[in-house]
């Protein structure tokens, strides 16, 4: 639905089970639907074994120390759909989008982010976004504008052992 919102979406970890949680978020909107951090917190954490579909909303003004609007740890997958993320902040990984995984174990970690805008955003590794931690993963901006984002190391994305596709 349109409007503001400010409460930070966060899930649990899904280990030991074998159902995979999926969070849908469908705006009315990037330019009606908002997901506010005012300047203080995350937006989304997703634990292990999860999976975010994110359409037509914009998320801004997050700030944390990895993934300023959106942080998923362990194995999972993200969608970002006709969105924006802008103006959100992280101390490390990932001004918008940060994906860690555990290099000990065999995990997959991906995102597709498509037909969205990815603006002033910050962190010291991954302007934009960051997977890092993982021996395999994936990170895909398709149709997506990405500017005037900056970080000490990759001002659009940082990628360690990872697939990174512009």
């Amino acid at each position: 639905a349109a409007g503001r919102y400010v409460d930070p979406v966060v899930t649990p970890s899904n280990t030991g089970g074998t159902s995979y949680p999926a969070i849908i978020i469908r705006g009315a909107g990037r330019d009606q639907t908002f997901l506010d951090g005012e300047g203080a917190r995350r937006l989304i954490t997703l634990g292990d074994q999860t999976t975010l579909l994110l359409y037509d909303v914009t998320i801004e003004n997050g700030r944390a120390t990895d993934g300023g609007a959106i942080y998923l740890e362990g194995v999972g997958g993200i969608g970002v759909y006709n969105s924006r993320l802008r103006n959100n902040s992280a101390t490390e990984y990932g001004g918008a989008i940060a994906l860690k995984g555990d290099p000990t174990v065999n995990e997959y970690l991906s995102a597709l982010i498509l037909n969205t805008e990815i603006t002033n955003n910050s962190a010291k590794y991954g302007g934009a976004a960051s997977l890092h931690g993982t021996m395999r993963g994936s990170l895909r901006l398709d149709q997506t504008i990405a500017q005037d984002n900056f970080a000490v190391d990759g001002g659009v994305v940082h990628g360690i052992d990872a697939d990174l596709r512009l």
